[in-house]
């Protein structure tokens, strides 16, 4: 099993928003247009990591998994750090020895504190920067990734 994953965040953004007449479920990585979300997700896809999303209404998801809409914001989210834990534990993301979390600060105190006394290293390149900061920083972590792809020939951050 990789050593690596990424937790990517959910955004206000949804399909339904563009295009009403969207099946009522959709795979949660087709679920999510917000900018913000699909630079995290390109980053995601493009780093050969297996990934995850955090959603405000249903806690960590596979980018697989399909949900419906809804409009809940992490302020007003039940979810706790025992919660998370637990899905963690079922999506096998406790066996990881780092996860990198695309999120903001909200989201990523509430996966350090599930995560990190399970030994698991959270690093948050995002935390604490206001929107516009976490898109340049996205872009920058983007164009760093694909030098390094380059450099270590096609075989992405696997490794790491």
């Amino acid at each position: 099993m990789p050593r690596v994953a990424v937790i990517v965040s959910c955004t206000k953004r949804k399909i339904w928003d563009s295009n009403p007449s969207a099946p009522r479920r959709v795979r949660a990585r087709d679920a999510y247009t917000g900018i913000l979300f699909r630079l995290a997700r390109k980053f995601a896809e493009r780093s050969g990591l297996p990934w995850f999303i955090i959603s405000a209404k249903y806690g960590l998801l596979r980018p697989d998994d399909e949900i419906e809409n809804y409009d809940t914001y992490i302020s007003q989210s039940s979810l706790t750090p025992e919660v998370i834990r637990e899905q963690a534990k079922k999506l096998g993301l406790t066996e990881f020895e780092r996860v990198i979390v695309l999120a903001s600060s909200r989201y990523v105190d509430l996966i350090r504190r599930a995560l990190e006394p399970l030994g698991v290293r959270v690093e948050a390149p995002l935390a604490g920067l206001p929107m516009g900061k976490m898109l340049s920083k996205l872009k920058e972590l983007a164009e760093r990734q694909t030098k390094l792809d380059a450099f270590l020939g096609g075989r992405g951050m696997r490794g790491t």
